[in-house]
């Protein structure tokens, strides 16, 4: 999706839609004014995507936390990263539980 002043793009990398292996998601912001909130709205949301044994509610706030720092972090058996800074944010989930 993109609008005028920001891009928001999202991969779902799996078998099937029951056995998701990675998700990559990445904020590009084109606007005027460098502001966060719609980075950490869009990648918290993506965050929180449920499966079996996630922790939606961690998964989101700890994007809050790290929206334009470099950080990884592993919640319930998946690892998330954060990169980037400015106007481009990048967010990976990655799972090895996945069958």
């Amino acid at each position: 999706l993109k609008t005028r002043s920001a891009e928001y793009e999202v991969a779902f990398n799996g078998i099937d839609e029951h056995h998701i292996r990675s998700i990559n998601a990445s904020f590009f912001d084109y606007g005027t004014e460098l502001t966060r909130d719609a980075a950490k709205a869009f990648l918290g949301f993506i965050a929180s995507v449920p499966y079996v044994g996630a922790d939606p509610g961690r998964a989101r706030c700890w994007v809050h936390e790290h929206v334009g720092t470099e950080a990884e972090i592993e919640i319930s058996g998946s690892s998330f990263s954060l990169f980037g800074a400015e106007r481009f944010i990048h967010l990976d989930i990655f799972s090895e539980t996945v069958e």
